[in-house]
C-alpha cells in the first residue's frame, strides 16, 4: 500500500463524522458556582465541567478531548430526548443503543469504539468524583467491528492424524497495534482505578513507563536514579534491549526519554506513596519489588500484569492487537505527521523509521489502514 505521507494521525484519533466536531468548552463552574445538589444528583448539565476537567488532566490530545466532549454532548442530547436527563437513570441498554446506532461501514467499527469508550470515561470519571456510585453501565458493551475471519479449522485430519501445520498469511494474522488517543485517555483514567491500598500508584508508574516508550522488559530496569522529575525537565534512562538472535529490529538501544506532563505526575505520585513509608533507594527498581532479577521473566510478567488490570477497568482487554507494547507504539507514532517527525518518533523507541511505518502500515489491521488512506481525520 503506498502511503503519499507519514501523517498517522488517522491512526490514532477517532472521530464521529455524524457530530460536529467542536472545541473543548470551559472546564470553570457556571456563575454563581457549582450546583453541588444537581452534581450530585447526576444531571447532565451539572456534571459536564467535571467530567470535562477530569478529562482534561488525562488527554494526551486536545483534537481528542474535543472529539470524546462532543460524543458526550451527543449522547445527552439522545438520552433527554428518550427521556433521560440525569446519569443515575442512565441504563445500559440506553448507553448500548447510542454506541450502535451508527453506520460504520466506512470507519470499521471506530465510531462505535469512540462512543463507547467515551462513555466509559465519562462514567469513570463521575465515579473518581465521587458523583456515581455504580458500575458503568458502559462496560460490557461490544461495540460493532468489522466481521471477524472465519475461525480456524482444527488441526486434525477425519483420521484422527494432524494435518501439516501451515502458516496464516500475514494480513490474517493478529498484530500489536498502536493504542488510539481516546484509549490513552481511557487507560490513564482507569489506572487510577487499578491500584491497591499497599500500591495505589503503581499502575498508573507502570502506564507512564510504557506511553513512554518502555518495553515491558525495559520498566522493571529503571532504577529510582534513572528519573528525573521536576519543573525544568523531567526524563527517565531506559535500559534498551539486547537481542541474541542478532535481530536489529528486535534489539532496541539504551536512550533518554522525555516525559509528558501526565507521565511525569503519575511517576511522582508514585516515588511520594513510596517516601511515605520509607526514602526510596535510588539503586531500587522503580515497579519491580520481587525478588528475580531485573531482567528476569518474573519482573517483565510484573509490569504486564498492571498494564493488564488497567486495561481490564478500561474494558479493553478484550480487543485483538491492544497489549503493553501499544502504549509503546501510539509513544513512537503520536507526533508523526511528516518524514521528520518519524525519524525523531521512531528514534525516541529506538526503531528504524522504515520498520515502524511497515509497523503502522502493514499490520494487517483493516480499519487502521482504511483510515489512513482516507487521509487525516481533521
Amino acid at each position: 500500500m503506498h502511503i503519499r505521507s507519514y501523517d498517522y494521525t488517522p491512526a490514532l484519533l477517532r472521530i464521529d463524522p455524524t457530530i460536529p466536531a467542536v472545541p473543548a468548552r470551559s472546564i470553570s463552574s457556571p456563575e454563581g458556582g457549582a450546583d453541588f445538589a444537581a452534581q450530585y444528583a447526576g444531571e447532565f448539565a451539572a456534571t459536564r465541567p467535571v467530567v470535562s476537567q477530569i478529562w482534561t488532566e488525562m488527554s494526551p490530545s486536545t483534537p481528542a478531548l474535543a472529539s470524546m466532549l462532543s460524543v458526550l454532548d451527543a449522547f445527552t442530547d439522545y438520552a433527554r430526548q428518550r427521556g433521560t436527563c440525569s446519569w443515575t437513570d442512565t441504563t445500559t441498554d440506553l448507553v448500548a443503543a447510542f454506541v450502535l446506532d451508527t453506520d460504520d461501514e466506512l470507519t470499521g467499527g471506530d465510531v462505535s469504539h469512540l462512543r463507547k469508550n467515551s462513555l466509559h470515561a465519562a462514567f469513570l470519571a463521575l465515579i473518581d468524583a465521587d458523583l456515581y456510585d455504580e458500575v458503568s453501565p458502559a462496560e460490557g458493551i461490544l461495540p460493532i467491528d468489522e466481521p471477524k475471519l472465519a475461525a480456524p479449522t482444527k488441526n486434525v485430519k477425519a483420521d484422527g492424524k494432524p494435518k501439516p501445520k501451515t502458516r496464516c498469511k500475514y494480513s490474517e494474522r493478529t498484530h500489536v497495534r498502536p493504542a488510539t488517543h481516546d484509549e490513552i485517555m481511557l487507560i490513564r483514567l482507569a489506572a487510577r482505578f487499578a491500584g491497591t491500598t499497599r500500591a495505589q500508584h503503581l499502575p498508573a508508574a507502570a502506564v507512564a513507563m510504557c506511553t513512554s516508550t518502555a518495553t515491558t522488559s525495559e520498566a522493571p530496569q529503571v532504577l529510582w536514579q534513572h528519573l528525573t522529575t521536576n519543573a525544568a525537565t523531567s526524563s527517565l534512562v531506559l535500559a534498551g534491549r539486547i537481542d541474541e538472535t542478532h535481530d536489529h529490529e528486535k534489539a532496541i538501544a539504551p536512550r533518554t526519554v522525555t516525559l509528558d506532563p501526565w507521565c511525569a505526575d503519575a511517576l511522582q505520585a508514585w516515588r511520594a506513596e513510596r517516601s511515605e513509608v520509607r526514602a526510596v533507594d535510588p539503586a531500587s527498581s522503580v515497579v519491580y519489588a520481587g525478588a528475580k532479577s531485573l531482567l528476569s521473566n518474573s519482573a517483565q510478567v510484573s509490569t504486564d500484569r498492571q498494564i493488564a488490570k488497567v486495561l481490564e477497568i478500561a474494558d479493553l482487554r478484550h480487543l485483538e492487537g491492544l497489549t503493553a507494547g501499544s502504549l509503546r507504539l501510539w509513544a513512537a507514532t503520536r507526533h508523526v505527521t511528516d518524514l521528520s517527525t518519524l525519524v525523531a518518533g521512531a528514534a525516541a523507541a529506538d526503531v528504524d523509521p522504515l520498520t515502524l511505518h511497515r509497523h503502522i502500515t502493514q499490520q494487517g489491521d483493516r480499519a487502521l489502514l482504511r483510515r489512513l488512506q482516507s487521509g487525516p481525520s481533521t
